[in-house]
């Protein structure tokens, strides 16, 4: 991955809403950073020797759990337009509120996660 990629990844883990879901790619371990494998069962954090792990952001599989942590989020209902400038996700929250995010799909799938309002329960 890119410096990019891994800003992106390490900013996953840190996300409050962030949980490992089966099927995900985690990169990384302690002394070995190209290091993967597969997450088995949904985990908040990973321990032991994989500690410091990451999602690895440039896996379909991975990005497609992602997509399904940012719609757990608020139960929300999104749009994803692809343009010409780029790619922009649009995300309509339950409250009404619209936002609309620009950048890699990594990275706009980041943005709607830490923005995604709190669920009223």
């Amino acid at each position: 991955m890119t410096n990019e990629e891994l800003e992106i990844a390490r900013a996953f883990v840190a996300c409050a809403r962030w949980q490992w879901l089966p099927g995900m790619r985690a990169v990384g371990r302690k002394g070995y950073p190209a290091a993967w494998f597969r997450v088995e069962e949904p985990l908040q954090k990973l321990g032991g020797v994989w500690r410091g792990a990451v999602p690895d952001v440039t896996d379909p599989a991975t990005l497609g759990c992602i997509l399904q942590l940012v719609q757990d989020a608020g139960g929300l209902i999104f749009k994803l337009s692809i343009r010409p400038m780029g790619d922009m996700l649009v995300v309509e929250w339950p409250n009404g509120r619209l936002d609309s995010f620009r950048g890699t799909f990594s990275r706009v799938l980041l943005q709607a996660l830490q923005a995604a309002p709190e669920v009223q329960s």
